[in-house]
């Protein structure tokens, strides 16, 4: 899943290809404290989006980067554990 995520991330514009291993996982760790923030309800998946556009995202990037990140990262979180 790790891996996947790095490619998300890279096929929009998150990361410079090719991620190492090492940045994947802290890539990884990074975005598994969003998916826990916003199901804590500390913050929103908007929230994150409109952070990352701020900084240059476009609405297109994040919404497939973040799309992935709670459709199948997140939920891949609960059942890896």
């Amino acid at each position: 899943m790790v891996r996947q995520l790095a490619a998300v991330a890279e096929a929009h514009n998150y990361a410079d290809p090719p991620m190492d291993e090492e940045s994947a996982k802290l890539f990884a760790t990074v975005i598994g404290d969003h998916c826990e923030s916003v199901a804590a309800g500390e913050r929103t998946w908007n929230y994150y989006k409109e952070d990352d556009k701020s900084t240059g995202g476009t609405q297109v990037q994040v919404d497939a980067f973040y799309g992935f990140a709670e459709d199948t990262f997140c939920p891949s979180m609960k059942t890896e554990k």
